[in-house]
């Protein structure tokens, strides 16, 4: 399965967290890096009938895909001087017509969770297909 480009998508934690997820993956054989990118949502009670952003948080990804598809990622960050490490493993699903790839799994936070709110949960990614410019997400 071909990895490389621009992957969309959403994060739910198992703390009731959920955020809007970006990879921007390249592969080089099974090696897989890049970027992500991950904005948190509020919670439905704290929008007053806007669609409000809450933080983000980004940095580079390292990891493998194999014959099958299925892709290990990982991700060491710092956040208030404290070490973080997040672990995503997702396989391929069968996406939609509007898109290319699928990618379904979860995600662990293996070092430093009591420094962000998130703890780990599910992800689902997809690529698609065509992206008009000036799209809104």
């Amino acid at each position: 399965m071909n990895v490389n480009g621009r992957w969309d998508g959403k994060l739910l934690d198992v703390s009731g967290v959920d955020a809007i997820l970006a990879l921007d993956l390249r592969a080089d054989g099974e090696d897989v890096s890049g970027k992500f990118t991950a904005t948190l949502l509020p919670a439905a009670e704290d929008v007053c009938g806007g669609q409000v952003r809450g933080p983000r948080i980004s940095g580079p990804v390292s990891g493998s895909v194999d014959d099958r598809g299925n892709l290990v990622l990982k991700a060491e960050l710092d956040a208030q001087g404290q070490r973080i490490v997040a672990v995503f493993s997702a396989r391929p699903g069968k996406p939609d017509p509007h898109a290319r790839g699928a990618f379904y799994g979860g995600y662990a936070i293996e070092e430093g969770a009591s420094a962000l709110t998130f703890q780990g949960g599910a992800c689902v990614l997809w690529q698609f297909a065509r992206r008009k410019e000036g799209a809104v997400r």
